[in-house]
């Protein structure tokens, strides 16, 4: 499959040139236009996000005001301003109830609750507590998150494995 951008728009067709999708979805610069993870790509319609498989044939009805790339059999969805997931069928599986969300990795997605971020599974339970500033993404069973204005490495169980030790201050006076 390859993107093809009319006026505007894009669509897509396969590798004899011909037309999967005809040129209907908003084509935005900076956006991952006709880029599929685990066989589904977003795609945006009047300003609502859905999705289209590989065949260009839509599979989940734009009707999303936002929406993020599957990962782990999930993708982020947001309605009414807040975050939940739905699945490849574009069931809900997580309703939307955060404040913020980001993609499952390592089997935990990043959640904003209350101002502060924490982790949740695939069945939308919280398992780690939303007590931190920052966090990113699990990679290789390791978050790096902010708490208390430091910096810090967090487990799958939300233990530390490192920490930032208390910051000095550099500045030396000089009499």
């Amino acid at each position: 499959e390859a993107v093809v951008v009319r006026e505007g728009r894009w669509g897509l067709i396969d590798r004899h040139g011909e037309e999967l999708t005809p040129p209907c979805f908003e084509f935005l610069e900076d956006f991952p236009n006709g880029l599929f993870f685990e066989k589904r790509a977003i795609v945006i319609a009047e300003g609502r996000y859905g999705f289209i498989n590989p065949q260009g044939r839509v599979v989940i009805e734009p009707r999303y005001d936002f929406a993020g790339d599957f990962s782990e059999g999930l993708a982020l969805v947001e309605l009414e301003g807040k975050f939940g997931y739905i699945d490849k069928a574009g069931q809900m599986v997580i309703e939307p109830r955060f404040e913020d969300a980001g993609l499952f990795s390592n089997g935990l997605a990043q959640v904003l609750v209350n101002g502060k971020w924490g982790f949740i599974n695939a069945h939308g339970k919280i398992v780690i507590q939303p007590i931190y500033e920052a966090v990113q993404p699990f990679q290789h069973d390791l978050a790096w998150v902010v708490y208390e204005g430091r910096w810090a490495y967090i487990d799958r169980w939300g233990d530390w494995v490192w920490k930032e030790e208390e910051v000095v201050n550099p500045k030396v006076v000089m009499e």
